[in-house]
């Protein structure tokens, strides 16, 4: 009788450490995540404009932009995901991991190697459960901030998060609107962008991006809570800055886009 309780308190403890989701901290405190980063692999920096009540139709873009972002990544790769908020001290790193993979070992080797196609599956359950986590839950507390920093946030994320790998690819959801303290939305509007430009260039605000690849989408409507198409001359000044600012930053042709295209 004894021996039965002990198993039906095992058998009951097994269950609530699942339901509870301590199965869950276990991975995350066993599985050695920065192994899965391969020195070829490239890295994935996801920044994302939270300063703006987003609507159902930005919400579908970026869905379907981040779906495109992680098709497009492979095992040994990293993904990092980062805010866009009012000031880049308030930029919050999401998520920080790379895709689970085995390296190619002899046939020797695989055979007392831990790392297996059942393990990677798994692993990589965990890391896509935990990444569109991080993502609904910045999706379900947009809010309108007074300000929105995406210049400093830029530079702030290639200062910190770009590292000596074989590429980097940036992606930004967001207007692109800044509004920051450091340049209002006014001032933003109303200079000629390259008036604003040489201020960035004067304060050391372009960061290096030479060999790096950007894609921006979320572009095209208004900042304010209407969320109202935006018109085509604040269209054509918000395109004439973006391309100077990534012209100086060592990558020409980056372009504005709606939706998201992912380049190879």
């Amino acid at each position: 009788m004894f021996i039965h309780r002990i198993v039906f308190l095992v058998l009951i403890c097994t269950v609530v450490c699942f339901l509870g989701g301590a199965n869950v901290s276990f991975a995350e405190k066993t599985v050695d995540w920065k192994a899965y980063c391969a020195d070829e692999g490239e890295t994935a920096i996801f920044l994302i404009d939270v300063t703006t009540p987003y609507d159902s139709i930005d919400k579908d873009v970026l869905t379907a932009g981040f779906e495109a972002i992680i098709s497009s990544l492979k095992g040994g790769d990293k993904i990092i995901v980062r805010t866009i908020s009012d000031d880049p001290t308030h930029s919050k790193k999401l998520f920080d991991k790379c895709i689970p993979y085995c390296p190619e070992l002899s046939t020797l080797d695989e055979l007392f190697s831990d790392c297996t196609q059942g393990v990677i599956l798994n692993h990589k359950r965990f890391l896509m459960s935990e990444l569109g986590s991080s993502i609904r839950t910045e999706l379900d507390s947009f809010v309108e901030l007074p300000h929105s920093a995406i210049i400093q946030t830029i530079s702030k994320s290639v200062a910190e998060d770009v590292q000596k790998r074989s590429a980097t690819k940036i992606f930004i959801f967001s207007d692109m609107i800044e509004n920051s303290i450091y340049v209002p939305g006014k001032t933003f509007w109303k200079s000629k962008p390259i008036a604003v430009i040489d201020l960035l260039t004067k304060d050391a605000l372009i960061p290096d991006m030479k060999g790096m690849k950007v894609s921006t989408f979320g572009v095209g409507r208004s900042g304010g809570s209407n969320r109202t198409p935006l018109e085509v001359k604040l269209t054509r000044i918000l395109t004439t800055f973006w391309t100077i600012y990534f012209e100086r930053a060592g990558i020409p042709g980056v372009k504005l886009n709606h939706n998201l295209t992912v380049q190879d």
